[in-house]
């Protein structure tokens, strides 16, 4: 299992689920409510266009859990 949390925002929201909605890079993506969450012990370089399509094959457009 992935263990997510959500990098520390100015909003103090909480959410258990929600929809994956971009994939910024192989570690990191956005939720559709704007929350952008990194993945914890993951360290995908950013321009590593491998681990972003790997990423989005799992979780773009699909319910994730916090």
């Amino acid at each position: 299992k992935v263990f997510m949390y959500p990098e520390f925002t100015k909003k103090n929201i909480f959410v258990e689920s929600a929809i994956a909605k971009n994939v910024i890079d192989g570690d990191t993506f956005e939720l559709d409510s704007g929350i952008t969450v990194r993945l914890i012990g993951i360290d995908a370089p950013a321009s590593d266009a491998k681990s972003t399509d790997i990423l989005k094959s799992l979780i773009f457009n699909k319910k994730v859990w916090l």
